[in-house]
């Protein structure tokens, strides 16, 4: 499977978050799939960020500027946001556009949406009845639905994510800043999203998060959690169920301490965890 970047030309630095400059081209089977990409500087140097077709081949990378063939290099891909990263080997100039740290949750903001427009309707964790590894941002939008990968901004024309999929009407699913940063972020330092485990099982169709499993040798057995222990705040962000849970865990980094807070027998207790990288044999 081939992979092209394309640059469109003609859109001055302010309306690069609504007029998507990037374009990534997948063949399969004879077939061309078409997304986005939207370009964010790093501390590494600036990068593009696309959304990829599960089992996309990027051995053969191109990129194209203002119709000139520019050397590229393709760094990673994450199976869970299936956002996949590309290192230019020139600068982008103004095409690297200003990022949220954390994309804002309010219903009712007024965004930009790849060239249209749009309204954020909140967060959701479940499309279709199905829990999402992490919680997308759910966007109402006014005419043609953009494609992956197409970049999502406010007011001020900073990015606060990257459109992850349509879905039914007139609804749009966009992978909030905040992941985006996290999955970069990891793919530069290591090739692929390195997510912490802490040895913590629920079952999804729990009402509440309460702990059906304790791995041994784990961080949670370590730090004394309990099996019918119940999940109420991981960090700084309350949780009350199992697609809560399944969100803050796609933010753990290996190594850096968090806090868990359960209510066991009726008595809240806090628990300091610190993630690991792998779980044990």
């Amino acid at each position: 499977m081939a992979v092209a970047l394309t640059w469109l030309s003609g859109f001055c630095p302010f309306v690069a978050a609504q007029e998507n400059r990037w374009k990534v081209s997948f063949q399969k089977g004879g077939q061309s799939v078409e997304s986005a990409a939207v370009a964010m500087n790093t501390a590494d140097g600036p990068v593009l960020v696309a959304v990829a077709l599960q089992g996309a081949d990027f051995s053969a990378t191109s990129l194209v500027l203002a119709g000139k063939p520019v050397a590229a290099r393709f760094v990673g891909y994450d199976a869970v946001s299936r956002l996949c990263v590309f290192k230019p080997a020139d600068a982008l100039g103004d095409a690297a556009l200003p990022w949220v740290d954390k994309a804002p949750e309010h219903a009712g903001t007024a965004l930009e949406v790849g060239a249209g427009k749009g309204t954020l309707k909140g967060k959701v964790n479940r499309i279709g009845g199905k829990v999402l590894p992490l919680a997308l941002l759910r966007v109402e939008i006014a005419g043609k639905a953009p494609e992956p990968g197409a970049a999502v901004a406010g007011p001020d024309g900073k990015v606060l994510g990257i459109v992850f999929r349509s879905g039914d009407a007139r609804d749009v699913y966009v992978i909030p800043a905040q992941a985006v940063h996290r999955v970069v972020r990891d793919i530069l330092t290591n090739g692929r999203l390195v997510r912490g485990w802490l040895g913590i099982s629920l079952l999804v169709e729990n009402s509440e998060p309460r702990i059906t499993k304790i791995w041994a040798g784990s961080p949670a057995a370590d730090a004394g959690l309990r099996e019918g222990d119940l999940i109420t705040r991981i960090g700084k962000t309350d949780v009350s169920g199992y697609a809560d849970v399944a969100d803050t865990f796609f933010y753990l980094i290996p190594g850096e301490p968090v806090e868990v807070t359960v209510v066991r027998d009726g008595k809240a207790f806090r628990f300091a965890l610190t993630p690991t990288a792998e779980r044990p044999n």
